[in-house]
């Protein structure tokens, strides 16, 4: 499954803004989010990882 890192700065006052965002592909083809994700027709809600 692939894996989103997100950075971020957080102010004293709580809020929080994003300042940078990574994937790190796990190159597998049944993970909807990889670049290796299968391209052919199949029921990808039922066999892929959506997260």
């Amino acid at each position: 499954m692939c894996i989103k890192i997100v950075q971020y700065a957080e102010y004293t006052c709580g809020h929080q803004i994003v300042t940078r965002e990574q994937v790190v592909d796990c190159h597998q083809q049944n993970c909807r989010l990889s670049r290796s994700h299968r391209s052919d027709v199949h029921d990808c809600t039922a066999t892929c990882q959506q997260q």
